[in-house]
């Protein structure tokens, strides 16, 4: 596949995941948007604290990263099920509307959602400014205190919030010094007993792991994962990378799950095939 077509196809897959899907804990918290008030309030307070870490590098950074949580991000959904507390499942932030996918980035930057109270936005700001300027120096320490984090399979809600910031910040085309560099910790996080790094470290799947029968046997463990989104993951990787001789794999797939629906995190939207339709696209483009 072309890969200009390629990157086209996968944006138009991301831009329509979890559309239309609900939470499947349904007394899952709606959180009212905070006062504007109390936002800028919290991001004058961040720029002060910034402003006196800043000429430290990646050692200020962390002091910021590291300041203390509030219990409540430090701590899985109150609304989590068993499945989520076990670490089987990913937590409800991956549930979202199409408005809230679309534009979850800045609606967390402006405190219109997940928030519960001022604090826990104001603890956000420090991970995700602190996040985005060490990824930006391409730090292997913030790797390798991601793969830290997903050691617990508890999910706090903080790693909805760190998985948010690195999905959006950590380019594919990174330079190949940075991933061979981290390749430990990225393995590492292949294998978090916490879903959400898991998820984060496959979707960097092909840049960190170059030996083709290794990263097929990641993609057969992903795609027996319960959450749909790590099998659209798989299946992308083996759009990408994938050869002939792994139809196999698809073909298994396919017959697991044809009659299986959507669980949520990765469902149809008008243009863009559902999670088996893709599969049999992936088929055919290795054929």
């Amino acid at each position: 596949m072309n890969k200009k077509i390629s990157v086209i196809f996968i944006a138009i897959l991301i831009l329509n995941l979890l559309a239309n899907c609900k939470p499947t804990n349904e007394k899952a918290k709606v959180t009212k948007p905070l006062d504007a008030k109390v936002v800028n309030q919290n991001l004058a307070k961040f720029k002060e604290e910034y402003s006196k870490v800043k000429d430290q590098g990646e050692i200020g950074l962390f002091l910021l990263l590291n300041t203390a949580i509030p219990e409540t991000l430090n701590s899985p959904d109150p609304n989590a099920d068993k499945h989520m507390l076990a670490g089987k499942t990913l937590p409800l932030f991956f549930y979202m509307s199409p408005n809230e996918f679309l534009t979850y980035d800045e609606k967390l930057l402006f405190g219109k959602m997940f928030f519960q109270n001022a604090e826990e936005h104001l603890a956000y700001l420090r991970v995700r400014f602190s996040i985005i300027e060490l990824l930006d120096k391409k730090s292997i320490k913030l790797i390798e205190w991601l793969a830290d984090n997903g050691i617990k399979p508890v999910q706090r809600r903080i790693d909805s919030l760190i998985y948010a910031t690195v999905n959006f910040s950590l380019p594919n085309d990174s330079p190949g010094s940075f991933w061979i560099k981290s390749n430990e910790y990225w393995q590492r996080m292949l294998k978090a007993k916490n879903p959400v790094y898991r998820l984060l470290a496959l979707q960097y799947l092909g840049q960190i792991e170059k030996n083709s029968g290794k990263a097929l046997q990641i993609c057969s463990v992903a795609l027996s994962e319960p959450n749909t989104i790590f099998h659209f993951h798989a299946l992308n990787y083996l759009m990408e990378f994938g050869r002939k001789e792994n139809i196999s794999v698809i073909d298994k797939y396919i017959k697991n799950h044809e009659n299986k629906s959507n669980d949520g995190t990765y469902v149809t939207a008008e243009g863009c095939p559902n999670i088996i339709e893709f599969a049999k696209d992936v088929k055919k483009h290795l054929q």
